[in-house]
């Protein structure tokens, strides 16, 4: 054998040897693997069911405060109104009242009109709307030929009866006097006393539970306007989400995600 047929069979030696070498992993050993894996999503599984378990109670003590303090307000608001119906039954027999004192003055039916009476159950803003609701910060949402709009204590007109639907930008503190409305055009817009705050362009605006801010949705896509009704995002994210923590979730169609707080605050 000559020297350069030598050195070939060595080196295929060389490169062979290890892989032939190499012990293959048996069935208990593979076996074990899969084991430890599943141990490791078991343990992934059981934080996560931990972490719904105390989302789960502190929902649960929530909504126990939350209806508490409804009924509360209910018995309130109901001896509040029985009160006040027996100095109407004196006074005005076909007077019905069907709402709560608020800012001195309480919602009341005539037949088929409303108005609203004062402590002492006489008749201040005379019953001519057709629907209308208890006054919160000094305004009351009425209806009038079939359209909304706002009244202040005096019953003069603040926000006119124009619009098709009526609600409060913010139901838990709306001390701005802000309201979302649906104008003739079938899109939703933001008004206060005497000005529009944002455009009838929104095929929808929806304030945010227990906070200071609402989503707004144009064309398929969604944004953020802050307690005064300002937009404070573009309006690109494909759904906006609340935490349980306190924060709210914007996501764009790219799956990218930021987040803010209740107040429409950046987080990091």
């Amino acid at each position: 054998m000559n020297t350069h047929k030598l050195i070939v069979i060595v080196c295929a030696l060389t490169i062979v040897t290890p892989i032939a070498s190499a012990k293959k992993k048996g069935p208990l050993e593979l076996l074990h693997e899969k084991v430890e894996h599943l141990e490791i999503q078991i343990s992934h599984l059981s934080n996560e069911v931990d972490s719904l378990e105390n989302m789960l109670l502190t929902l649960r003590l929530d909504m126990s405060e939350k209806m508490y303090n409804l009924l509360h307000s209910y018995n309130e608001l109901k001896e509040s109104q029985e009160e006040l119906s027996k100095r109407i039954d004196k006074t005005a027999p076909s007077i019905q009242i069907v709402g709560s004192l608020c800012s001195g003055l309480a919602l009341a039916r005539d037949g088929a009109k409303y108005g609203y009476v004062d402590s002492d159950g006489q008749m201040i803003i005379a019953a001519q709307f057709e629907k209308a609701y208890d006054f919160r910060f000094g305004c009351a949402i009425v209806k009038l030929n079939d359209k909304y709009g706002v009244i202040n204590t005096s019953g003069q007109l603040v926000i006119p009866c124009i619009y098709r639907e009526i609600k409060t930008y913010n139901p838990n503190n709306n001390v701005s006097n802000l309201y979302i409305v649906k104008a003739d055009n079938d899109l939703w817009g933001v008004v206060a006393p005497g000005k529009v705050i944002q455009d009838y362009i929104y095929t929808g605006i929806n304030h945010i539970d227990d906070s200071n801010i609402s989503e707004c949705i144009k064309d398929g896509k969604k944004g953020i306007l802050d307690e005064k009704g300002e937009l404070i995002t573009p309006i690109k994210y494909r759904y906006v989400s609340e935490k349980s923590n306190g924060t709210v979730e914007l996501r764009d169609f790219d799956g990218y995600s930021i987040f803010i707080d209740r107040s429409g605050k950046k987080l990091k």
